[in-house]
C-alpha cells in the first residue's frame, strides 16, 4: 500500500473510535429487535474505515484500490486493537 494512502486510512482509526457514541445512538433509534451491540459496532466501524480506505485510495492515487491493497487494508484492519487485534 501507498506510504500516503496508509497514512491516511491509518489516521482515520482515532477518528472512527470516537464516533462509538453516535454509532450507538442510532442503534437506539433504530427500533425493531436489538442486535449485538458489539457486532453492530464493530460493522459500522468497519463499514466507516471501509469507505474511508476506497475514498482516499481514489484520492491518493485517482483509482479503485487493487486486490492487493484490499488484502492489506483487510490485514490492518484485523491487527488494530479497535477490531480485536
Amino acid at each position: 500500500m501507498d506510504e500516503d494512502l496508509l497514512r491516511a486510512v491509518s489516521a482515520k482509526f482515532g477518528e472512527v473510535e470516537g464516533r462509538g457514541d453516535a454509532v450507538l445512538f442510532l442503534l437506539e433509534r433504530m427500533g425493531g429487535p436489538a442486535p449485538d451491540r458489539g457486532s453492530f459496532l464493530a460493522g459500522a466501524r468497519a463499514g466507516m474505515m471501509l469507505n474511508s480506505f476506497h475514498y482516499q485510495c481514489r484520492r491518493i492515487n485517482g483509482r479503485d484500490p487493487t486486490g492487493a491493497e484490499m488484502e492489506e487494508f483487510a490485514r490492518l484492519i484485523a491487527g488494530h486493537e479497535m477490531f480485536g487485534g
